[in-house]
């Protein structure tokens, strides 16, 4: 109902609303301020967060520019915060998904803070997020999905030795991407996983791998 509304700047959610589409605020890009009525036994904005949260299952559904993480979250729901504008933002202890486009094309974030208990990057969680340089992953991370860090400006990556699948196309066109750094525990490497990161002038597979997709390397010029 109301994606894509690029002027809109506040949210107020009333007693009554008690479902959320996933999509329900992408391209809003100028929201400020997001508020719950007390009386909604759904959703709240507990602590004055700028945030709408599913209440039983401490999922942060909206989020915004403005918004601050409350410690009690455990999930960031799907496309939460796409195109949001803010430069950095610390993810808190407790949370263990990063669901479906959380973050996607969020243009100028430039540093993220992943908690310990981080098991899971969904597909596209952070694709299109192209000043986003570095970052740190867990050492709890099982999943990297589908596309999570494509179009991003990543120069460099450490995956952790928890993580089993890097999925399809999960770095694919990071331009600025050289070094990788891969190491035992890693079981698939999905097809296209970083197709044409031009950069990548090296990459060893792990002996664990059992199962690589089609041309995951497809396109990496500077691969010898």
């Amino acid at each position: 109902a109301i994606e894509c509304c690029i002027s809109l700047s506040q949210i107020y959610l009333a007693e009554n609303v008690t479902r959320i589409a996933s999509t329900a605020s992408v391209s809003c890009t100028r929201i400020k301020r997001i508020e719950v009525s007390e009386s909604n036994h759904v959703y709240d904005s507990r602590n004055a967060c700028n945030a709408i949260i599913e209440t039983e299952s401490n999922r942060l559904v909206i989020g915004c520019t403005a918004t601050v993480m409350p410690d009690s979250i455990r999930k960031i729901g799907m496309c939460a915060f796409s195109n949001a504008g803010f430069k950095e933002i610390e993810i808190p202890y407790g949370v263990d998904v990063i669901e479906v486009g959380a973050f996607q094309d969020c243009n100028r974030l430039e540093k993220v803070g992943l908690p310990e208990t981080l098991k899971c990057i969904k597909r596209v969680a952070f694709t299109g997020c192209s000043h986003l340089k570095y970052i740190d992953l867990p050492k709890q991370l099982v999943e990297i999905g589908d596309d999570a860090f494509g179009f991003t400006g990543l120069k460099e990556i450490t995956i952790p030795k928890s993580v089993e699948r890097v999925g399809e196309k999960a770095f694919v066109k990071c331009r600025y991407l050289k070094k990788v750094d891969c190491t035992d525990g890693l079981k698939e490497i999905g097809s296209y996983a970083f197709a044409a990161c031009e950069r990548l002038a090296s990459f060893v597979v792990p002996k664990t791998v059992e199962k690589i997709g089609d041309s995951p390397f497809a396109a990496c010029t500077s691969l010898c």
